[in-house]
């Protein structure tokens, strides 16, 4: 199973809570630690708690996504209800570390190492954490977020020897498993 992102700690609540159905994950840019401009600023945090009250199904809009091909992918999630979002990081978020405490089979966790959303020490974190004996990590240097797209064939940027770097690595791991 492979989750990028946000999608990591989906990947994790699965995986812990149904080890038995996955041979192994694959983690991308995991949201362990998250850069501070990519969280919610402490000035709308009132704000959120009395939309989570009165108006839960209000729609956060995030900021302008960078660059261009990604802000024009339909498949980019610009806007989230603030219910989703309270839910999200009390069920997934929190407990990812948890979750990752309970996986055993073989993981894989690539992160970006210009990454300026989730941080590369929150995946070296999140490697510790792991108590598969099958584990790898892989930070790709001059890569960002998305890793270059290099995992996203709907994403055209970047550099293509980039892409090719960590598509590679991605491959002989899965070949690997």
């Amino acid at each position: 199973m492979f989750g990028h992102s946000h999608g990591c700690a989906y990947t994790l609540w699965y995986a812990a809570n149904n080890p038995d159905k996955l041979d192994g994950i694959i983690l991308a840019s995991p949201p362990v630690t998250v850069a501070a401009g990519s969280r919610v600023p402490r000035s709308q945090f009132l704000m959120f708690a009395l939309l989570l009250i009165f108006r839960p199904k209000t729609m956060y809009s995030f900021g302008k996504l960078e660059p261009r091909e990604l802000a024009n992918n339909p498949l980019m999630v610009r806007r989230l209800s603030i219910r989703w979002l309270y839910g999200s990081k009390v069920y997934l978020l929190n407990p990812l570390l948890q979750n990752a405490a309970k996986f055993q089979k073989p993981a894989l966790i690539v992160q970006g190492d210009e990454d300026t959303v989730t941080l590369s020490e929150g995946a070296k974190k999140l490697f510790e954490t792991l108590r598969s004996n099958e584990k790898s990590i892989e930070t790709f240097p001059s890569t960002d977020h998305f890793l270059y797209g290099a995992l996203f064939p709907s994403l055209s940027y970047g550099d293509p020897m980039k892409k090719r770097e960590v598509s590679d690595f991605v491959g002989r791991w899965l070949t690997k498993y």
